[in-house]
């Protein structure tokens, strides 16, 4: 490319053609008097590219631990500081029961509750793997009980709760930032509020729950649309 620009400028048309310049060059490149630059060449050319890859890659979970939503322990200390209320939530653990020392599948019913209690109200933030005290437990266990153990599987878990009881046209509103301290991790869940009605399927029954205070409360029929109609007002 280089030679067809340089004879263009110089105003040398003889010879200017695709197979002349371009083609034919690459062919003796592979000539057998040539494959040993060739080679070099194309390992100089394949370290430099995977060294911009890698570059890139490392650009891009820089930008994610420096999320301004947290990303660092410093964050989640400040957000622990501030105690549960209508926008924050504290869980010991997805399913991991610290009493039973064991699996306890009933408590990711009780996150799904949470999240969708957040969705109706004004969104917020879960934390997973802090106690009601805001000691913070981690996801250890968690991590162990899953096929996948890893934060990779704990996040498809918990997309895949979002997905089973709240429907899968809402896991776009919850987004999962992890925070290690110590050997301790905790799932940093930021759910966005919802302007539809957000509800939570229970076995074949789906129920209504709205975050009030630090707390998830369930409302009936008639509460539930009271609450509903306010929301379509208020938008």
């Amino acid at each position: 490319m280089l030679e067809l620009l340089h004879r263009w400028r110089m105003g040398d048309g003889t010879g200017i053609s695709i197979a002349n310049s371009l083609i034919a060059p690459i062919a003796d490149a592979f000539a057998h008097s040539m494959l040993p630059i060739t080679a070099v060449l194309g390992a100089l050319g394949f370290l430099g590219g995977a060294s911009l890859a890698r570059f890139q890659e490392r650009l891009r979970r820089n930008s994610v631990k420096q999320d301004s939503r947290v990303g660092d322990i410093e964050g989640l200390r400040s957000l622990i500081s501030q105690g549960e209320g209508e926008r924050l939530e504290f869980k010991s653990s997805l399913r991991w029961d610290w009493r039973r020392r064991s699996v306890n599948k009933a408590l990711e019913g009780v996150i799904a509750k949470t999240i969708s209690g957040l969705m109706n109200q004004s969104g917020g933030v879960l934390l997973i793997g802090v106690d009601d005290g805001g000691s913070i437990l981690g996801i250890e266990n968690d991590l162990r009980s899953l096929r996948r153990k890893d934060l990779d599987g704990f996040e498809q878990r918990l997309m895949v709760l979002v997905t089973t009881h709240l429907g899968g046209d809402h896991t776009g509103a919850a987004h999962v930032i992890f925070v290690s301290d110590r050997g301790k991790t905790v799932a940093l869940v930021y759910v966005d509020a919802v302007a539809d009605p957000v509800f939570c399927k229970d076995g074949d029954v789906r129920r209504y729950y709205l975050r009030a205070g630090n707390t998830t409360t369930e409302l009936d029929a008639s509460e539930a649309l009271a609450h509903i109609e306010r929301k379509r007002d208020a938008s």
